[in-house]
């Protein structure tokens, strides 16, 4: 056949691939998307992502509290170690036991309704197409594979699973017609120093340590519950009686959802990030969590650098273990309107907005060991919530903060959450004592060099895992390494 005819023939299959396409309803790039993720089997070899990926369809029933899924992950195995098993978390699990429950006591006469326990079951699992035998013992799900996988290359994984979600009020669960999504899916352990992380979902502390993966989530629900997520709403659509919500979110490192059948939701562009305050109490706190939230991101964007997400969301739950809870582009915060007067209650919102968009930052964006080094997160968000206040209200907010000391434990501020069995002496060992250490070291080197240690400590490690060793390294580039050796020793110290 001439070269030319060969041409035409070509261009013309190309036009009507492309008008079947968009007649089927389906953009080009999302249907080349099903065809190398949605079939059963490897990855097309080359299609080799830039980081792992999950696809996850589900349907919740808030009545029965019963959630089914189907998930598939297309996991980048590590570039410096062929395994040979594949280690997920399964952390509702950690809700099996209705009189163990991973967090902290609930004050008497919080509550008056009984909490129930919940649990997570995997019922089939397939690795690259074939069908892999796998164990769950509590929170881990371990599988076996026949061979060792290439270092560097991508695997699939498809899960089905059905979830019975507690009636809790911690991360994970329902109460009062409010659903939180937190930590919900299984997820992919971290792979380092040539061994799988299978660190128990344990009850003081945040527990999680992952990497940053790309996700695509639709979840069906029925009319009348509105629901918020981590990253951008991509669709709305009704279908009989229910609605079904699909969202997108790149390089993030958990994704968290929401629903309330008395949610209502705000929403305020701010520069190049759409801001939303979802809520079920009085509108006005609505409003300030909205007003507080955009205030927020301005003070940390003019400190350490843009906002890594294209969405942040606030969003009121019936949480009330802690007053507030961060995941990547989105906070968590317990109900509103709980102290005895609005003034109270306003700033009481303040304070955990400001702490948990600090986290936007640390945590989120330049992700750390939580459990190992929750320092690293948890003193950053504590001694920027502060800084926050002197940036809107003024210098004397900092100089409350260092007269106003608390006594703190006699243990060293980069402890594990392993070394406490309670919250109080977590809280003022790792938030407290290691924002002051935080303070020390901005008055030792002085806020402009300090500042730039934060925004070296930013960019360098934006989208990555950063350890106590890459922070002190940075004060060591910036600021000269008598500063590093300083800090080091004094975060070792008791």
């Amino acid at each position: 056949m001439p070269e030319t005819r060969k041409k035409l023939y070509f261009a013309a299959a190309l036009v009507v691939a492309f008008a079947l396409l968009l007649v089927a309803g389906q953009p080009l790039t999302e249907w080349l998307r099903r065809q190398v993720y949605r079939q059963p089997g490897p990855p097309a070899a080359y299609d080799v992502p830039e980081r792992t990926s999950y696809v996850i369809q589900a349907e919740f029933e808030p009545a029965s509290r019963k959630l089914t899924a189907t998930q598939e992950i297309v996991y980048l195995t590590p570039a410096d170690a062929p395994v040979q098993t594949l280690v997920l978390h399964l952390y509702a699990n950690a809700f099996a036991r209705g009189d163990a429950l991973p967090q902290p006591r609930i004050k008497s006469g919080q509550i008056t309704e009984q909490l129930f326990p919940g649990n997570i079951t995997v019922s089939r699992l397939r690795v690259n197409g074939q069908e892999r035998p796998f164990t769950v013992e509590g929170t881990i799900l371990e599988i076996p594979l026949a061979d060792r996988l290439t270092p560097g290359s991508p695997v699939q994984l498809n899960l089905e699973w059905e979830m019975l979600v507690p009636v809790s009020v911690g991360r994970l669960g329902v109460f009062r017609g409010t659903a939180l999504f937190g930590n919900w899916y299984p997820t992919m352990a971290v792979y380092e120093r040539g061994s799988w992380r299978r660190d128990p979902y344990y009850a003081v502390g945040d527990p999680f340590y992952s990497d940053t993966a790309n996700y695509r989530v639709e979840v069906s629900l029925p009319k009348g519950y509105p629901a918020v997520a981590t990253g951008a709403e991509t669709s709305r659509r009704d279908e009989d009686d229910r609605t079904i919500y699909s969202w997108r979110a790149t390089n993030v490192r958990d994704f968290v959802w929401s629903t309330s059948d008395k949610y209502q939701v705000l929403e305020r562009q701010a520069g190049d990030v759409l801001v939303r305050s979802a809520f079920f109490g009085e509108r006005h706190w609505g409003e300030l969590a909205l007003d507080l939230a955009v205030q927020a991101l301005a003070v940390y964007e003019r400190l350490f650098g843009p906002y890594p997400y294209e969405v942040y969301t606030v969003a009121e739950a019936q949480l009330r273990i802690f007053g507030g809870m961060e995941y990547p582009g989105f906070i968590v915060m317990s109900p509103y309107g709980q102290r005895d007067t609005r003034v109270a209650e306003s700033a009481r919102i303040e304070r955990e907005v400001a702490h948990e968009t600090a986290h936007q930052w640390w945590y989120a964006s330049v992700g750390s060991d939580q459990i190992l080094e929750p320092w690293l997160d948890e003193a950053m968000a504590t001694y920027f919530a502060s800084i926050y206040f002197a940036e809107v209200y003024g210098p004397q907010e900092l100089a409350t903060f260092r007269n106003d000391r608390l006594t703190t434990p006699n243990l060293p501020v980069n402890s594990p959450i392993t070394a406490f069995s309670e919250w109080r002496p977590y809280w003022l060992t790792v938030y407290v004592k290691g924002s002051y250490l935080l303070d020390e070291l901005n008055l030792r080197v002085g806020s402009q060099v300090f500042y730039q240690i934060m925004r070296e400590y930013y960019q360098n490690f934006s989208g990555k895992l950063a350890s106590t060793q890459d922070f002190v390294r940075v004060i060591s580039q910036v600021a000269g390494p008598e500063h590093a050796t300083w800090f080091a020793q004094r975060l070792r110290q008791p």
